[in-house]
């Protein structure tokens, strides 16, 4: 775990106005479902304060059954399973590589209607691998649209490489996520 609440650019830019530090942050975590909730819980604060929001988030199912576990467009609410069954004998992934392209349009869409914030429910061993929704999460930061994200310990090194070390490392904290977002609005009220 990181050991501030979120980090941006490296040292050595501290200063330069022209270092860019991109539009994305990461909430950090070890409990997938605490994380998970801390998330609708921040974008559920901002759409009630009339801020609109795109992109996917994570709902688990109350039973624990991981088939259950739904990708939730946030601006159509459009529901995408996230795990297929397998059957209890397989070893394959159960990620759905198919839902998870039809749930990419959700991605895609928020670069087209500019909200003031897009989240991804996760950046995973897809992604970390350049699949799942790492370009469609590339294209929203590039347009200058806020993101974020969740990702495990598992992943610093990889979300760090995705980001060119660029991207902002949340503690799993409304108030992080606040402080990030709030950061965000004023420097782009400043420029």
């Amino acid at each position: 775990m990181p050991q501030d609440s979120h980090r941006g650019s490296k040292p050595d830019h501290a200063g330069d106005s022209t270092a860019q530090v991109l539009p994305i942050a990461a909430i950090v975590h070890a409990d997938h479902a605490g994380t998970d909730r801390l998330l609708t819980k921040f974008v559920d604060g901002l759409r009630h304060a009339g801020l609109r929001i795109h992109g996917l988030v994570q709902e688990r199912a109350e039973n624990g059954d991981k088939t259950s576990t739904m990708l939730v467009d946030q601006h159509s609410g459009q529901r995408y399973p996230l795990f297929q069954n397998l059957g209890s004998g397989s070893t394959s992934c159960c990620v759905d590589a198919g839902s998870i392209a039809a749930a990419s349009v959700a991605m895609r869409r928020a670069v087209e209607a500019r909200p003031d914030l897009c989240v991804a429910n996760r950046f995973g061993g897809l992604e970390a691998q350049g699949g799942g929704l790492a370009a469609e999460m590339l294209n929203v930061a590039a347009a200058g649209i806020p993101l974020l994200t969740i990702f495990s310990n598992d992943y610093l090194r990889a979300w760090r490489a995705f980001t060119g070390d660029s991207g902002t490392e949340l503690q799993p904290s409304i108030e992080a996520m606040y402080l990030w977002f709030a950061g965000l609005r004023a420097r782009h009220a400043r420029s």
